[in-house]
């Protein structure tokens, strides 16, 4: 990403969509990646990114795992 703008613009809309998961934790499908499947991480893609997290639903808590590039092999 070759132009600040444009980099604020996209961690904006990362951080404004890691905002909605606190009503919708459930809205995205588990990782089925060899890498996620035993431990419950979702991948929420959010334009070029992928936002990886983990919900505990007996805490209440959303932990956010990484945010990668689509193009990044995890």
């Amino acid at each position: 990403m070759q132009e600040p703008e444009t980099a604020k613009q996209i961690v904006a809309l990362i951080f404004e969509k890691i905002e909605e998961l606190v009503k919708f934790p459930l809205k995205y499908s588990v990782n089925t990646s060899i890498f996620f499947q035993h431990d419950n991480t979702r991948r929420m893609p959010v334009k070029s990114y992928n936002v990886y997290y983990k919900v505990n639903e007996e805490q209440k808590i959303i932990e956010i795992a990484r945010v990668l590039h689509s193009r990044r092999d995890v």
